[in-house]
């Protein structure tokens, strides 16, 4: 192995290798270590995020789209125009009474209105209007727009609301709205985000945990980015975190490099078992992952509230491992020309 690194270092280039891996723009392998590296040696597992231990739960459906909904001790009307299509009962405000976010869309003779509104319905307060669909979600008759409402923490809810359109977009457009909310603070909207949808043969989902990850009484948002070539098992997935300040919602800059070294470690750790099968799925499928949360990659698909892409920073560990866990799984396959493409 020693002297097969040893050629791949000399090589220059190495036409048509790899033709039908996904495509990454980043760098590869940083540096070759000063001393000599101890083959199999089972990689450094970064540190565990801290686990909130919230059980999210859905809003309840309403058929027919309803201007009135009972249930859970609470009677609500919808503001005019508007119908109830989802409703999801919770103490938001922490008042040990329920209050309700819901999900609002048209009556029937309603016009030139929003295709859906958020709405927080306090107990004993009026309600209020938390946000409209963001415009960046294509509407119109050739699109189908479907909405989620869960409880994500334990004064915060999100809302994914996503387009499909029969008429093509634009490469990489977004047609997913991703909304965090903690409506009974003063500043209820924490987190937006725009979202593509995923690559040709590809999945591209999200999972929100916006419960409070730093014990300061406001919930903050961990969102988990999984992305797998259609046919493939483990998807690949990483985090990005936000802390809710004062000031606003504030990035960690630890993510999503940690959670995406901790898959790259857990996939070099199952090629070094006794059942190394997938490897090359998994690195492919984490190959993905950061070409679409990434900006990079020059081919992301997750962007913030102004439409930027996420920078990722030194993905150096990342890209290290993943290359040599794909080189390992070429050898224990006797495909030397796979190795050397690496």
């Amino acid at each position: 192995m020693l002297a097969l690194l040893g050629l791949c270092a000399g090589l220059s280039a190495c036409d048509g290798c790899g033709a039908n891996k996904p495509y990454t723009p980043f760098g590869v392998a940083s540096a070759l270590p000063s001393s000599e590296p101890t083959v199999g040696a089972p990689p450094e597992l970064p540190a565990q995020p801290l686990a909130s231990g919230f059980a999210a739960h859905k809003a309840e459906l309403v058929p027919g789209a309803s201007p009135t909904w009972q249930g859970s001790g609470l009677s609500l009307s919808a503001p005019e125009g508007r119908r109830f299509a989802q409703v999801l009962p919770a103490d938001f405000d922490a008042d040990q009474r329920l209050d309700a976010l819901a999900w609002l869309v048209p009556a029937p003779d309603a016009k030139d209105v929003a295709p859906g509104e958020l709405w927080y319905f306090p107990g004993g307060t009026p309600a209020r209007k938390l946000s409209a669909l963001p415009g960046f979600v294509p509407s119109g008759p050739e699109c189908t727009l479907s909405a989620t409402l869960n409880q994500t923490g334990e004064h915060s809810a999100t809302l994914v609301a996503q387009a499909v359109c029969t008429t093509p977009l634009i490469a990489r457009a977004p047609t997913r709205a991703l909304l965090v909310v903690s409506p009974a603070v003063e500043h209820p909207l924490l987190l937006t985000l725009r979202a593509a949808s995923a690559a040709p043969d590809e999945t591209l989902d999200f999972q929100v945990d916006s419960s409070d990850q730093d014990h300061d009484g406001r919930d903050d948002v961990r969102l988990t980015v999984s992305v797998s070539a259609l046919g493939t098992g483990e998807p690949a997935s990483a985090d990005l975190a936000w802390l809710d300040r004062a000031a606003g919602a504030s990035r960690s800059a630890s993510e999503p490099s940690a959670s995406a070294l901790r898959f790259a470690s857990k996939v070099a750790l199952q090629a070094r078992g006794k059942h190394p099968n997938g490897a090359l799925e998994r690195v492919g499928n984490a190959l993905r992952l950061l070409s679409s949360v990434c900006a990079e990659g020059g081919v992301a698909r997750v962007f913030d509230e102004e439409g930027a892409p996420f920078r990722c920073g030194d993905l150096s560990r990342v890209i290290d491992s993943l290359a040599s866990t794909e080189l390992l799984a070429a050898l224990a396959q006797n495909d030397v020309l796979g190795a050397f493409s690496v």
